[in-house]
């Protein structure tokens, strides 16, 4: 069997940071944070770090569906 070149491989993965050792009330606190930020474009400015915290604040915005954007209100 011929070995594989380098190009053959599949392409790396993005790390995913290890959210498993966030406890109840990191999580508890991050998705509160993540519902007052209210759009995809907030989180992903507040949580801009390569960390389990920032990772689970996306996930936490994906799952709730928050808007790309939120239009600001004429007060």
């Amino acid at each position: 069997m011929p070995k594989k070149k380098k190009s053959d491989k599949a392409p790396a993965k993005k790390r995913n940071p290890s959210i498993k050792n966030l406890d109840k009330d990191q999580r508890s606190f991050i998705e509160g944070k993540v519902k007052d930020l209210g759009s995809m474009e907030a989180v992903k400015k507040f949580y801009r770090l390569d960390d389990a915290v920032s990772y689970f604040a996306m996930k936490t915005a994906k799952r709730l569906k928050l808007p790309e954007t939120v239009e600001e209100k004429d007060e």
